[in-house]
């Protein structure tokens, strides 16, 4: 179902359907062009990314002022290869995207040297301009300016045991929990965040404890304003006796989607939340809740979303509302676990970390058998800061191998033999080998 597979990702924060896209090479990348033995120039390409896909960008040199935001004047990417070329210079840069990094060339004059470039990495941040930030910043981010829809955005800073600044985002509308903030930099009032997961950028100014800037992703700014405060989630009125009946958790399926309700007491509030495991989003909150009988009904706002159906002892039936769509729901009590067909042995031999690649996407898949003998299974997407998918439907059958990630509508069906994983990953109607090797 299209709406149910877009629930969380409205403003991209989870937006994984784009796995094999070409990754966004939107920012700052850094090199060092060995000119002599003796002397080597740091060379910066600032690229963004336009609403069609096409890229402009700037060359910069920051030790020679001769080279400031000289214009690159046609980048081309096709796949995994990167072309750029600057003709105020007369050169061209040629590379390999792999892993994050870009591997290539610089051609000028009829020399080349290499030159690989890694992600612009900001400045330490100091310890007095983490103090200005430190703690936790509330906003509202409104999708469609003027319009009724909103997001609640946490932004928190703090510092680790080893004095390490750390920044984290939470969409808790999204049930995206502690996104990491890759970089964090203060210049003066400037405050600029940077959330590749997300792709997206905060920038602004910082005046006392009110922030206020834009949030920006995929060619789109939105105001944003955040103030010093914690977040908290508003409690549902229920009584004692329904809040009894309705303990959970709860669990089922909409379209290929797996769905999970919990109705909690927290600091002496009922709160009532909705998972969606297969997509990695969590704790997204329930925004309304009654009960009337035997009759139960819920919204999730920020989704556009309802519940509406009977209470019995074991199952919770009704029809789930969407985007002008509606369809049965049967939440049946009790955890959900993803369904395993493996024998001792196979999850022994499947223990582990394996990876492959399909189109120039890193995929690493994790298989944990802990002393209990509970397995669980899971698939990162390390350039899109997806983790901890979950697979289901594992299947081993001889040597023949098979399991479903529901989260990107992925199968994957082959073979186990030793420590390789050798079939085909399906995923949108395309199929492509795959070969998992086990580290």
């Amino acid at each position: 179902m299209k709406n149910l597979s877009k629930l969380f990702a409205f403003i991209a924060v989870f937006s994984i359907n784009s796995v094999y896209a070409q990754s966004d090479l939107s920012g700052i990348w850094e090199g060092d062009l060995v000119v002599a033995p003796d002397q080597t120039i740091v060379v910066q390409f600032t690229l963004q990314r336009a609403a069609d896909g096409s890229y402009t960008g700037l060359l910069n040199a920051p030790d020679q002022p001769s080279l400031t935001d000289v214009p690159i004047d046609s980048i081309s990417l096709d796949q995994a290869s990167l072309t750029m070329n600057v003709s105020a210079v007369s050169g061209v840069y040629q590379g390999i995207i792999s892993e994050g990094n870009i591997r290539g060339s610089w051609s000028q004059q009829g020399t080349t040297f290499d030159l690989n470039l890694v992600p612009y990495q900001e400045p330490v941040l100091s310890q007095a301009a983490f103090e200005r930030i430190s703690g936790s910043w509330i906003g509202v981010l409104r999708p469609i300016p003027g319009g009724d829809l909103e997001f609640t955005v946490v932004v928190r800073f703090e510092q680790d045991a080893e004095g390490e600044f750390k920044g984290f985002l939470s969409i808790p509308d999204q049930g995206g929990n502690n996104i990491p903030i890759d970089s964090i930099a203060l210049e003066g009032d400037e405050l600029v965040l940077t959330i590749s997961q997300a792709q997206a950028e905060i920038t602004g100014s910082l005046s006392g404890e009110s922030f206020s800037g834009t949030w920006n992703q995929g060619g789109q700014s939105l105001p944003l304003i955040l103030e010093k405060g914690e977040y908290e989630q508003e409690g549902l009125s229920l009584s004692a006796l329904n809040y009894a009946r309705l303990q959970g958790p709860w669990h089922g399926q909409v379209a290929s989607l797996t769905v999970v309700f919990r109705v909690e007491q927290v600091d002496g509030k009922y709160l009532a939340f909705l998972d969606s495991p297969d997509q990695g989003a969590s704790d997204i909150p329930i925004t309304t809740l009654e009960v009337n009988g035997d009759d139960l009904t819920f919204e999730i706002a920020a989704a556009g979303a309802s519940f509406s159906g009977q209470i019995s002892a074991e199952e919770l039936n009704g029809e789930w509302n969407q985007g002008g769509q509606t369809m049965q729901l049967a939440l049946v009590r009790g955890p959900y676990t993803p369904s395993v067909n493996l024998s001792d042995q196979a999850m022994q031999q499947l223990a582990g970390t394996w990876q492959g690649e399909v189109n120039d996407t890193q995929l690493v898949f994790r298989f944990t058998l802990d002393a209990d003998g509970n397995f669980e299974a899971s698939l990162d997407i390390p350039s899109l800061g997806a983790n901890g998918l979950p697979l289901s439907n594992l299947n081993i059958d001889g040597e023949n191998f098979s399991f479903g990630v529901g989260g990107i509508g992925a199968e994957f069906a082959g073979t186990l033999s030793g420590n390789q994983l050798s079939g085909e990953w399906t995923r949108a109607g395309d199929t492509n080998p795959l070969l998992l090797n086990k580290d």
